[in-house]
């Protein structure tokens, strides 16, 4: 399974030249950095709750990003609105991957 590069990135997302960019484009990076933040303890539990988990399993990332991801997806429809579109377009997903990824030091596909 392909990630994307950036997805990696997500928990690294900085707010430094908020000045620049409309309000669409700040309310959409500071939502990715919200998803980022979500993500990760949701991540933990994951972990924390299969103790048989090996970092290096491509079956554990994608069952730990397809939870993580679900339950955001949840939040997403209770949110509803312009902020449930962008998370179910994908931002989601992408938060929980690199969280997941992080959680589980899994090596990144960068390379």
């Amino acid at each position: 399974m392909n990630y994307l590069k950036s997805e990696t990135k997500f928990s690294n997302l900085q707010l430094a030249n908020s000045d620049s960019m409309s309000p669409e484009q700040l309310h959409v990076c500071k939502l990715k950095h919200q998803l980022a933040q979500m993500a990760k303890p949701l991540a933990e539990i994951w972990r924390d709750n299969h103790h048989n988990t090996q970092s290096s399993s491509n079956v554990n990332l994608v069952t730990c990003t397809l939870n993580v991801a679900t339950e955001i997806s949840i939040a997403a429809d209770l949110v509803g609105e312009h902020t449930g579109t962008i998370i179910a377009a994908g931002g989601g997903l992408a938060a929980a991957s690199a969280a997941c990824r992080q959680v589980l030091h899994h090596p990144s596909d960068d390379n």
